[in-house]
């Protein structure tokens, strides 16, 4: 469970960051959000596997 609430806190903050550093750009914006998303997507696959 602690590892869960880790990935969502990272999550969380990496949309923060995307949101300042692209904060014009809607086009980057997007791109990273999927980029995220894609990402934590692997995470949540990996620690399935290892339960």
């Amino acid at each position: 469970m602690e590892s869960r609430l880790k990935v969502l806190r990272v999550f969380k903050a990496l949309h923060k960051t995307r949101m300042d550093v692209f904060r014009d750009d809607i086009r980057a914006l997007t791109a990273a959000r999927q980029k995220i998303t894609k990402s934590l997507e692997k995470t949540k696959k990996k620690l399935q596997k290892k339960k």
